[in-house]
């Protein structure tokens, strides 16, 4: 049975990726339209909307899934780079608020003591 290398199966489709005929235009569009259907509040949606109005518009749609599915992965750095810059900004240090360990951290952590910052880091 042939093993899976992660390494050599990204090297793969990086290439891949890389080497798409298509208009420099349609690789571009398809990929700005996955990045803002990520920034929207889809609720896990945004990658299949991306796809089908990539498909309507008739721009690269293997463009458009990847930048959605990448930039999701890339969102928990981003916000903690918005906090860390809007804290510098704010000349606040960045606050350590408690979690109740017993129920779901997002229902009971305190997301006003970091909202300041959080909001004059992504301006």
């Amino acid at each position: 049975m042939a093993r899976i290398r992660p390494v050599r199966w990204l090297k793969y489709k990086y290439l891949n990726f890389i080497r798409i005929k298509d208009r420099p235009g349609s690789i571009a569009t398809g990929a700005a339209l996955g990045l803002f259907f990520d920034v929207l509040p889809t609720f896990g949606l945004g990658v299949i909307a991306a796809y089908f109005l990539a498909t309507l518009l008739k721009v690269n749609r293997i463009a458009t899934v990847i930048s959605a599915v990448v930039f999701k992965l890339c969102i928990p750095v981003f916000a903690y780079l918005n906090l860390l810059t809007g804290s510098l900004i704010m000349n606040e240090p960045m606050r350590k608020t408690a979690i109740q360990t017993d129920q779901h951290f997002l229902f009971h952590f305190d997301w006003s003591a970091i909202g300041t910052s959080f909001l004059v880091g992504s301006v």
